[in-house]
């Protein structure tokens, strides 16, 4: 029997020696005879020469089965392999600011409202909520969750698990992610500002700048970024959408006369642009991003601490309506939404609409308004408790479906998601 390391067998009995035999060892002795014994019993016979009595082994130590040796192997691996990171970042709810509330933008600071105006008269609001819904980003190209923490995510209705590369392009760092996303808000709250005082019949006047020049594109060296688009071919630029729209009517091998007003003073140069994917679309391009800038008789100041994106338009628009307009445009009720806001009233898709959902609802909304291609969507992640969801297009929709919130009646008229779904927005 193999002895355990450390331990000592059982004493055997006295008896007599054998005779020396020319297979003696050295130093006298004969190699003692050997039995075979088995766990827990006495030994017995030994060889043919006669009998051992009271001579007993020690069970030797249990050694470990083949299925442990392999099921402690797999633990380890997925312990590992639980806390490698994983090559995707997770969309999660975020947090639910009320805007024509408060918001407290640093721990121990004072509340401070979420819309400011200046310059014109403003009402209270009384005790209802417009919902802002945020999307949580939990994951960056160099802080990556957890396989385990991405399986976890799997698991949850409200969450998405993702590429990181679909937020982190190859190249693009966290700091760069954060500055598009803070110039994405900013420029979201111009067109919402911008949206509200039009529609309380305030002129807005509205510049399109240009805020960079592609390097190799057909308008190197002949705008520059801060250049103001006054003119393309025969077209006045008074908006963004408009300057977008003008250059697609050119056939890309023609040259088109641009004018824009750089420093003050007037300056006009041949682009010959250049066909490009735009959308799915070979489109003409002049290889430029512009952003708009507008001239407000009111001012207005929306504050929301480090959020960022542009997905809050349409949440802006209705609240600032709501304090330049008397009454209580809620009528006393939790209204949430999402959509982007143009200038002219358009509401547009954004990305996060199922986080969004379950945010509204943990947060106690009684609606949600929703943009008119984010239905689909919508429907498809599973519409979290009975929260009603109304579809909206534009901003005349919002204010039409808050109203019958708000008075209790007619909207059973509303258009919900279910009656206009379209295809989901990736």
């Amino acid at each position: 029997m193999t002895t355990p390391t450390g331990s000592t067998p059982d004493a055997e009995p006295a008896r007599p020696r054998p005779p020396l035999t020319s297979s003696a060892l050295p130093g006298g002795h004969e190699p003692w005879p050997v039995s075979t014994v088995g766990p827990d019993a006495t030994a017995g016979a030994v060889g043919s020469g006669g009998s051992v009595t009271g001579h007993t082994r020690r069970r030797g130590a249990a050694r470990p089965s083949s299925g442990a040796i392999v099921l402690g192997i797999g633990v380890v691996l997925l312990l590992v392999l639980g806390l490698t990171p994983s090559p995707y970042a997770i969309r999660q709810p975020g947090p639910v600011f009320n805007a024509i509330g408060e918001v407290t933008l640093a721990e121990g600071a004072a509340p401070t409202d979420v819309i400011t105006i200046t310059g014109a008269q403003v009402y209270p609001t009384g005790s209802g909520r417009l919902d802002v819904m945020t999307v949580n980003i939990a994951g960056n190209p160099t802080q990556q969750p957890s396989w385990f923490e991405a399986f976890l995510a799997f698991l949850d209705p409200s969450r998405d698990v993702l590429p990181v590369e679909l937020y982190y392009p190859s190249g693009e760092t966290v700091d760069q992610r954060d500055q598009q996303n803070r110039a994405l808000m900013q420029s979201s709250q111009d067109e919402a500002i911008a949206s509200a005082l039009r529609e309380q019949g305030y002129e807005v006047p509205v510049q399109v700048v240009l805020t960079g020049v592609s390097e190799d594109g057909p308008s190197a060296g002949l705008l520059q970024a801060g250049d103001i688009v006054r003119r393309v071919g025969d077209q006045d630029i008074t908006s963004a959408d408009v300057l977008r729209d003008s250059i697609a009517d050119h056939d890309g091998t023609t040259p088109v006369s641009v004018t824009v007003e750089r420093d003050g003073t007037p300056v006009t140069v041949d682009v010959v642009p250049t066909e490009a994917e735009v959308e799915g679309q070979l489109r003409p391009v002049f290889g430029i991003t512009v952003g708009s800038t507008y001239d407000f008789p009111v001012q207005v100041h929306i504050e929301l601490g480090d959020v960022g994106g542009p997905s809050a338009g349409l949440i802006f628009t209705l609240a600032i309506i709501d304090e330049l307009t008397p009454g209580d445009l809620t009528g006393g009720h939790h209204i949430a939404g999402t959509g982007t806001m143009t200038a002219d009233g358009v509401v547009g898709p954004i990305g996060g609409v199922r986080q969004k959902l379950f945010a509204a609802q943990a947060a106690g909304a009684e609606a949600f308004l929703v943009p008119v291609d984010n239905c689909a969507e919508a429907l498809d992640g599973g519409v979290p408790g009975d929260l009603p969801l109304y579809a909206v297009s534009d901003l005349d929709d919002g204010l039409a479906a808050v109203e019958a919130i708000a008075s209790g009646a007619g909207q059973g008229n509303l258009p919900s998601c279910a009656s206009v779904a379209t295809t989901p927005v990736p």
